[in-house]
């Protein structure tokens, strides 16, 4: 039972840290409005899913929305981080995530 609930608060952690790259990410985009409306999607999603942590309707609703915020994780990343190392964090972070859903958390 330990386990889980760590695991939770390490999911919790994350997500906040997403929450933060999109919201960074969103006040750099000004001009592009595409890319805005992912990220507020984006946004959205991680907020809700928080908040009812996919108990219900509004939970499988959320799933749905979850895609965009694995549209807008890559997107944030290549705009808000250098050229240069770019492939090394997205490839961290895809390592991060396939770990995470690895484990089954």
């Amino acid at each position: 039972m330990k386990r889980v609930a760590s695991g939770l608060g390490i999911v919790l952690f994350i997500k906040q840290g997403v929450f933060l790259l999109t919201w960074l990410a969103y006040r750099m985009e000004l001009q592009l409005i595409h890319s805005r409306v992912i990220y507020l999607l984006a946004m959205y999603a991680i907020i809700i899913g928080n908040v009812v942590l996919g108990l219900g309707l509004i939970g499988r609703f959320n799933e749905y929305l979850f895609v965009f915020m694995l549209l807008a994780l890559p997107m944030a990343i290549r705009a808000l981080i250098t050229q240069s190392q770019q492939s090394f964090v997205l490839f961290m972070t895809w390592l991060a995530l396939t770990v995470i859903y690895f484990n089954g958390l």
